[in-house]
Parts: C-alpha cells; structure tokens; sequence
C-alpha cells in the first residue's frame, strides 16, 4: 500500500514539474481563491480581537449604568430625551443627586472609581469657514467633567497629540474636541469655529480625539456620525440638561465584575440598564464570531471560482494525454489505479496552491483590515493568525480534490486501444450518471464546508447548520448553472457576429466558440466580480437620488424642519416661532407644512368595504386578525403653487380654497386589491388611527397615478383632522447661495431640529460606504480570483492550440500578431463581461429609480465614471492575463511548436 502510495506520489510530481506553464497557473488559481480565505478569515479574527481587548474601553469602565437615553429622532416622534419636559418622564432620563450619592458610597466601599456624564445625541455641529458655512450633522456629544472623565484612564487627543480632555475643555469656555471622522467630514482642524445647535455662540475647536474613543457597536451614532465633547458647564449655553445619565464605574484589577455589577444594579433607580465587561465580552464574542463566519462564507465564492479553474486545467490534461493514460493501461493499470494517479495531482496542487494562497492571504491582510477598519471605525492589528492558515489549507485541498472528481473520471474513460490508433483524435467524457455522481459529491462536500463554518459543537442546531449549507450550496449551483448555460448561449451568439472582412476578428470570434463551456465560466468569474462592485455604487446613488427626488419635488423643500414637541406640545405652538425666523431669512423661495395621518378606510357611499384580511399569532398564542384598511395621509399647507403631489389620472388636486374642508386626493392603488376603486364624487368614511379614534366623511376629488406619489397615500387639506398628527414637519426651498445661512440660524432655535437634505445624502454615501466595506474587498478578491481563472483559460487554450498557432505562424503570422489575436478574444471576453455584470447593475437601479422617480435611470450621472473605470479595469485584466500567460508560447519557433504535438 505505502509502495503504491509512493509510485503515485512520485508519478504525480514529476508530471506537475513537466507541466510546467499549466502547473504554474493551476496553482495560481488555487492560490487565488485561499487567499481571499485566509485575508478574510484573518479579517474576522482581527475584528474580533479588536473588540474582545478593547471591551473595557467600549464599556466605558468596568460597568456602564445608563438611563434614558438620547435619541436624535425624540424630537420628531416625543419620544424622552430631547425635548422632554414633563419631570415625571425626567426621573426616568436622569440620575438625580440622591441616585449618585448612593452609587458613589458603594464604588467608594469597594475601592473603585466612577465618573457621571451626560450623552445627548440630538445634537448638531455647523462648522464656520471664513466664507461660508457648514451643513449641520447631529452627533453625540458628551458633556463631560474633564477632571473625572474617564475611569479607566484619561482621553487623550491625536491633534495636538497628547493633550488631555483636561488640559483642552477649561472651564467657562466654549471650546470643543472633535471626533476625527467628524472633523474629516468637514475638513475641521483645531483653531476652526463651529455652532452648537439650540446656541447662537460660537465655539472653538481646541482638540480632536479618535474615533475608536467613542465608536463601537454600542454607538452607533459615533460611529457614522462622529462625537463630541464639551464641559459640561456649558451645558446651559446649549440650552442641555446638566444632569447625567451615564454613570462609569471601574474597579481594581482582579475584582469580580459580575456579582459587583449585579449589587450596583438593585442599588441604581428603576429604568437603569446596567452593563459590564464580562457580559460585553461575550455578546462581542457572539458579534465578532458570527461576522467572522459571513465573511468566510462570502469568500468562498473567490475559492469555487478557483475551483473551476482547476476542472478546466485537469480536463485539458486528461485529454492532452490520453495517449499516456492508454499506455498505462496496456501496461496493465486498471482505472481505479490510473484515477488514483491523477487523484495524486490533484492533492499535490491543492497542497501547493494552498500553501501559496495562505502566503498571499497572509500578506493581503493588512490591505484587508483598512476595509474592516472602515467598517468597525476601529484600528484592526495586523498580524499571522494559525487559524486563518488551517481554514485556507483545509478548504483549499479540499475544494481542489472536489472540482477534480470529474476529470479524474474522464481518465478513467481512456481505452487501451488509442494506443493502436495514434493519429485519431480521443476526447474522453465522463457518462451522465457519473456527472450527476459528481454533482452530488461537490454539493455535499461545499455543504458541509459551509455548514461547519456555521455550526459549532454537535447539537440538533449545527446540524440544522449543515441542512442549510446543503440547500445553499445546491440553490448556488443551481443558478450558476443556469448562468453558465445562458452565457453559454451568449458566447454562441456573440461567435456568430460578422467580422467585416477583419481577419484578425474572424480568428477570434472562432476561437471564443471552440470552447463555450470554459470561455463562459471566464465570463461568470468576471461578471460576478463586476456586479458586486458596480451593485455598491450604483444603489448607492439611486438611494440618494430617489430621497433627493421626492423630499424636494413632492415634499416641497431641501431643508427638513421639525419641531422640538412632546405629547403635552402642539407641533401648532412651534410653528409661528418658525415661520417667524423663516420670515427673516434670505433666499426661502417656499415653505411647506407637513401634518403626517394614518387613517382607516371604512365605508364607501355608506358601505363597507371588504378588505384583505391577514391572520397571525402573538407573543401569547392566541390568533389575531388583521386587515390592510390603512393609508398615509399627508395635510399640507405651501406656498409653492407647483409643488408636486403625483400625477393625476382623475379629478383635481387640492388648493388653498380646500382648507379644513372634508376632501381627499387618493392615490388609485391605496385601497387593498380586491376592494372597490372609488371614484371622483364618493364619500369615504376614514377613521384617525391613532390613540383618539375618530371618524370623518371625506368626498373623493382627486385620484393619483398607482405608480406615482410613494411618500403618502392620500392627500387632505390642512385643518380637516383635528387630532394632532403623528408627525409634523416643515420643509423650507432655498436657493444654494443662502443655503448655509439659513440652516445656521434654523439651528440656533431651541425649538427646532433641522437637517439639509445634501446631510441625508452624504448620511447615506456614509452609511452605504461603512456597510459595503466588507462586501466591497469581496469584490475585489473576487476579481483577484477572475483573473487567476481568465490568465489559466488563456493559457490552456493557447497550449490547446499550440498546433493552430504553429500553423499560423508557418504562413507568415508574425508571433505579435498571434498574441493580438489571443489580446482581441479576451478583449471580447472582458467587455462581455463588464458589460454584463453592470448591466446587471443598471437593471437593480433602474428598477430602484422606477419605483422612486417614476422614471427609469439604468446607471445613475454621477456613477458613470465609476462604470467606465470598471470596463478598462477588465479589459486591464484581459490583457494582463493573455500577455502573461500566453506570449511565451507565442514567441517561441515554428519548429518547436509544430514538434509539440
């Protein structure tokens, strides 16, 4: 058995190192595809590191007892926080002097040390340039005693370095630290002046701090929005509560957190959640565990890419040596035996290709982590991680082993007799039954892959783990057969196009149709990388387009005012204290009032109408019923006569003379499918669907278009309704040149909260790139392994034509010439598919920009460029791969070409 073992191994050996070229470029897409495994395995470990060793520092101390709690919406929805002043919704947000004199005497017993403060995060900060302003963006800002702040150690700036909070936030000051992804937002640098929102006194910046100060998932808001710290003697000047709702505690090394934790907790007040490091080290662990595994996951896709290759190289292999194989056989080999001899191969390029990727990965991470970085707004350490090199080997040898089932098979299919027939052509194919056999092995084999990355210990859980890995890894191979066959098609078509009399084409178009399978898995591993990258960019612009589209053209405005209410204050009282301040500015061109409703549609002419119903079951159990007679209702006072409300299929839209009148624009599609379409003329009977039920009669006089008017339902005029709305707004138009003045003195109102929409689109380029880092460098390894698998086609095509191009060469072709025919192909090759895979793209965001614009935008203005960047960037690819691959064959003699074969 070793015996055999060994002639194997050596057999295998020397036929790789014979290889030569194919080897080189096998191992190449081996290693293309471990190394996105192990960058981003690496990835997960190092964000996990990051936050289990900076669990401390995420908590604030040892124990972190918070009440309340900010919201920056509280001032839209009257949620606590911002806004409250009712006190017995006070006692609930705030730790009173009784509540901290009583935590600090049990901190005091047990030796340890806390620090009080205050995080607000409906804050906004409005830097001031010499010339003109900022937008607003709201942030947390913690007002802070810099003497105590924080427990666990001093916060200490990055400019100017090494400052303390201490020695920058003096008292009786209006000074300012910065976080630095919100000094980056604006371009703020220590000595610049800003606004604080509810002051109209301006602020220095005198420090800016890291981001990964404050930035974490407990945070959120810090970490798309950035933070800020002030004194907390300042919090008067900002119109803030002084009192605090965090409290940090820290306790002498070797204490136990837990029971400590517990004890603080039956001392603190009612409504006080009470977290400490050991309970936040095990939810990171889970957090860090369960990214660190999608990730993994994700990278799979570069290593199947990676597979293919290696089914494409054994293949052309198997056949190039049929004659070898029929030999063995004459020589007495059965076909279990000359398998196991390729088997050999197999492992040897898996263990090679492996060990080369693990290298690669390994090198890569660092590039990996700034990506990882951008996503967690935490420092990640670059460093080997043993772990990341196991699961690259692991899954590399065996995805190899897997994807070269099938050629193994088709050696087996080699008769003896070729070597009585030498100049016939033998191509051997494995049987159909043997396919779908190999089928099943690579399913079950990817399955369990996936489903071990998941699972854990052996529990009815992991096996349920391993159940779905199956089902997604025969559901992923199902459509990427179903693409394999359509780009079969493509590539079919594409070979029949005219070539104009251009020799050189007519070449190329032919050789691209000589091998349809392969040349359209090429094209799968390019598109796919293609389209995830291109998906990022241009959803990303869609959004923002479709939020920019409906706040301006259907709300009425590029400025968002709310009013600071709660449920004791009408939006109806702050509403003359804006319009006064709007009254007084420069370059308002309109102003619109938003009263938002939800409203029940009973009756028609004085029948019920038969409603969709949906049953479901609750918390406790028991059935519950529910029918979809809901719409949004928008009232709407303006001043803009051609603001738009959709587009009319019927009837009138509402004027000025409508107001406090019962009359209703409805939207065509608002009523559920299957209940009567009212007409212009009916009389609905609609109920407030809110806490005070009441019923209306409205007449219909207006009916929108089913695709049009997506931010409301309906319209009604102002004073209809006489509840108070569930939200109100105000959306102000003003022209760019006064844009900043207006939001600087909107802000400076105690009673407002104010966002530009040109914030909500920057929030969302932020936010989309923040969550698409992860996706967007899988992107990236994906096209790493597209090119691994396009550079070893090329290069087993041209060994398959290496006849051909003797030929060609023979009749006078010189060797550059054969090389821009190879260039030409996979041109054709990588602009089919870029072209595809944006494509792709264009069709997700034409379909976003129909729904929201009601017009279709396939690639939205501003990403163009980006597109254009990614065709040249594929066709960089191509001729990368060709030049690479194929020009040392193409430079070689006539003779020693037509000698090969």
């Amino acid at each position: 058995m070793f015996k055999q073992a060994g002639f194997n191994l050596r057999y295998a050996y020397l036929n790789l190192q014979r290889g030569g070229l194919w080897t080189l470029f096998a191992v190449f897409c081996i290693a293309a595809g471990v190394s996105a495994v192990v960058a981003l395995r690496s990835l997960g470990l190092a964000i996990e590191d990051a936050l289990i060793q900076t669990v401390r520092e995420t908590n604030n101390g040892d124990v972190l007892m918070a009440r309340g709690g900010d919201n920056p919406f509280s001032a839209i929805t009257g949620i606590e926080g911002v806004g409250v002043d009712d006190e017995n919704d006070r006692q609930f947000t705030f730790f009173d002097e009784s509540h901290i004199a009583d935590i600090q005497a049990y901190v005091d017993a047990n030796e340890g040390v806390m620090a009080t403060y205050r995080e607000a995060s409906g804050i906004q900060i409005i830097p001031i340039g010499e010339t003109t302003a900022g937008r607003p963006q709201f942030v947390s800002v913690f007002l802070i005693d810099p003497a105590t702040y924080l427990p666990i150690g001093e916060v200490t700036t990055i400019d100017p370095p090494g400052f303390t909070l201490e020695d920058l936030l003096l008292p009786g000051e209006n000074v300012i630290v910065l976080s630095e992804n919100l000094a980056d937002t604006y371009n703020a640098t220590v000595g610049d002046i800003v606004r604080v929102s509810g002051s109209e006194e301006d602020f220095t910046v005198v420090g800016i701090a890291a981001t990964s100060e404050e930035a974490n998932f407990r945070d959120l808001i810090s970490s798309f929005f950035g933070f800020a710290y002030l004194n907390v003697d300042r919090a008067a000047v900002i119109n803030e509560d002084p009192a605090p709702n965090r409290i940090s505690v820290a306790f002498p090394s070797g204490a136990d957190i837990v029971p400590l934790a517990e004890e603080l907790d039956d001392i603190a007040p009612r409504r006080t959640e009470t977290d400490n490091v050991v309970e936040m080290e095990e939810i990171f662990a889970t957090i860090s565990d369960v990214i660190g595994r999608l990730i993994v996951v994700m990278g799979l896709g570069a290593l199947i890419i990676g597979g293919v290759g290696i089914i494409n190289t054994m293949l052309v292999m198997v056949r190039r040596r049929t004659m070898e194989i029929a030999t063995l056989k004459t020589f007495g080999l059965r076909g279990g035996q000359v398998a196991s001899l390729f088997v050999y191969e197999a492992i040897l390029l898996g263990i090679i290709g492996s060990i080369v990727g693990i290298v690669i990965g390994t090198l890569l991470g660092g590039f990996v982590n700034q990506f990882g970085e951008q996503f967690l707004q935490q420092e990640l350490r670059w460093r080997f991680y043993p772990e990341s090199a196991i699961y690259g080997f692991a899954l590399g040898l065996s995805v190899t082993v897997v994807f070269g089932v099938l050629p193994v098979l088709t050696a087996t299919k080699v008769r003896p007799a070729i070597v009585l027939r030498p100049n016939e052509t033998h191509i051997p194919v494995a049987g159909i039954l043997q396919s779908i056999g190999v089928l099943f092995i690579v399913i079950i084999a990817i399955g369990v892959m996936v489903g071990s990355i998941f699972g854990g210990e052996i529990t009815q859980r992991v096996w349920g783990d391993y159940l779905l890995g199956l089902g997604g890894t025969a559901g992923a191979l199902a459509v990427i057969g179903i693409f394999i066959l359509i780009l079969w098609v493509v590539v079919w078509l594409v070979s029949r196009l005219p070539a104009f009399g251009n020799v050189d084409l007519k070449l190329a178009l032919r050789n691209m149709t000589s091998r349809r399978w392969r040349t359209s898995t090429t094209l799968l591993a390019l598109l796919a990388g293609m389209y995830a990258l291109s998906s990022i960019t241009f959803i990303s612009q869609s959004v923002r387009d479709v939020i920019a589209f409906n706040f301006t053209n259907r709300l009425g405005g590029n400025v968002l005012v709310f009013p600071l209410t709660t449920v004791f204050v009408s939006p109806d009282l702050a509403e003359p204290f804006i319009n006064q301040r709007i009254d007084g500015l420069e370059g308002v061109q309109s102003r619109t009032r938003n009263d938002v409703y939800t409203l029940d549609i009973e009756e028609i002419n004085g029948e019920a109408i038969e409603f969709e119903t949906f049953t479901f079951t609750d918390g406790t159990g028991e059935e519950q019923t529910f029918t979809d007679s809901t719409v949004g209702a928008i009232a709407q006072r303006t001043t803009n006569p051609n603001l738009e409300r959709g587009e009319l299929v019927a009837g009138r839209q509402l004027t000025p003379e409508d107001d406090g009148a019962a009359r209703i624009v409805l939207n065509s599609a608002a009523i559920a499918e299957g209940a009567v379409v009212p007409e212009i003329g009916d009389i609905l009977t609609v109920e407030t669907n809110g806490r005070d039920r009441v019923r209306y009669e409205v007449e219909v006089v207006g009916l929108l278009a089913a695709s049009d008017g997506p931010e409301a339902d309906a319209f009604v005029p102002i004073g209809f309704i006489e509840q108070r709305p569930d939200v109100s707004f105000t959306t102000v138009q003003v022209d760019d040149a006064n844009l900043d003045n207006v939001l600087i003195e909107l802000s400076s109102l105690p009673t407002v909260f104010v966002l530009d929409i040109s914030y909500i689109d920057n929030l969302i380029q932020q936010l989309i790139g923040q969550f698409s880092a992860i996706p967007t460098v899988v992107g990236l390894l994906a096209l790493l392994a597209a090119a691994a698998i396009m550079a070893n086609t090329v290069l087993l095509a041209t060994l398959e034509r290496r006849k051909q191009i003797g030929v060609m060469k023979a009749m006078g072709l010189k060797g550059r010439r054969v090389l821009g025919v190879l260039l030409l192909e996979n041109t054709i090759i990588a602009l089919l598919g870029a072209g595809i895979g944006i494509g792709l793209s264009a069709l997700n965001s034409s379909l976003l920009s129909f729904i929201g614009i009601g017009n279709v935008v396939p690639i939205p203005p501003n990403a163009l460029p980006y597109a254009i960047g990614l065709v040249f960037a594929a066709v960089l690819i191509a001729w990368v791969a060709t030049i690479a691959s194929a020009r040392v064959i193409t430079r070689e003699s006539v003779t020693t070409v037509l000698r090969y074969d």
